[in-house]
């Protein structure tokens, strides 16, 4: 059931060899020779640079590829490549027939637009799924496919999030390897959609390549806030929309807010609104009868 295409000296463009769900990892590593005329594809295909550059030429416009970077290639696309010929491109493609995947789900996903997506913290976290993918391809285990499937909807609903939001910004963020304070930028960014996820100070620190020292500055400086009174902030923020909108228990609320254990969510929302959450929400709930369930 496997479905990773290898080619470690690629001259021309690796083609995907897909299993009945529809879903395929391409690994290409592009040889010096390397060539590709106009193409058009029946799938959808999500390139991840690993390394090298390239250009990726599209309706007369060229658009320069580095590593990192995520090309986005819709199906019937045409376009070409043309790598760098003193740094040829080593990327994985996710390539995605979406006449197999649930169509009233994917229509809505599925990338309308050829784009090239230059987004540090984004093009990371996508890396972690993708390799979360291939592993799971790997293992070939019961039910795999209908994993991957999931898998495959939850990353493609993701980066069509990163594309709104890019689109309405008018522009990507600053690139990675650009100073550091705009690497903090970016991350503060992401906290907006990321706060809930089991993260400190120091490993948030390490990813974005610096020492907690001087994460801590950056961000206060960026904010006005500490790192932790600004996640708590944003977690206190959601619990405050679950328990005014939702019927959801506090045990619940808790846990989607990202905390860890009740004694700290009560102690953090009592800091925070003088009254404990059962209290809050007897003072703010809407009707029962407009709750979400």
């Amino acid at each position: 059931m496997q479905a990773v295409v290898f080619n470690l000296h690629a001259r021309a463009p690796v083609l995907p060899r897909f299993p009945p769900y529809g879903v395929c990892i391409v690994e290409s590593h592009h040889h010096r020779d390397f060539r590709m005329t106009d193409t058009k594809y029946d799938f959808v295909d999500v390139i991840y640079i690993l390394e090298g550059s390239a250009v990726a030429i599209t309706g007369g416009i060229r658009h320069p590829l580095a590593k990192h970077n995520i090309l986005i290639v819709p199906e019937g696309c045409c376009y070409r490549m043309e790598d760098s010929p003193q740094s040829p491109m080593e990327s994985l493609s996710l390539c995605i027939q979406a006449d197999r995947m649930p169509k009233g789900i994917f229509s809505q996903i599925s990338p309308r637009q050829f784009r090239v997506l230059r987004h540090p913290t984004f093009a990371k976290e996508w890396a972690q799924d993708l390799r979360q993918l291939m592993y799971e391809q790997a293992q070939s285990k019961m039910f795999s496919p209908a994993m991957i499937v999931g898998m495959t909807l939850q990353l493609f609903a993701k980066l069509q999030r990163r594309l709104t939001a890019t689109s309405a910004l008018g522009q990507d963020p600053p690139a990675v390897h650009g100073p550091l304070a705009a690497r903090v930028g970016v991350y503060v960014e992401e906290l907006e959609r990321t706060f809930y996820q089991v993260e400190s100070l120091e490993m948030a620190a390490a990813r974005l390549g610096m020492s907690p020292r001087h994460f801590t500055h950056l961000f206060k400086g960026i904010t006005g806030a500490t790192w932790l009174q600004y996640v708590r902030n944003l977690c206190l923020v959601h619990a405050c929309k679950l328990l005014r909108d939702t019927n959801h228990s506090i045990v619940s609320i808790c846990f989607e807010c990202g905390f860890e254990d009740l004694s700290s969510f009560y102690r953090s929302f009592k800091q925070r609104k003088g009254i404990s959450p059962q209290r809050w929400r007897m003072q703010n709930a809407m009707p029962r009868s407009q709750k979400a369930a």
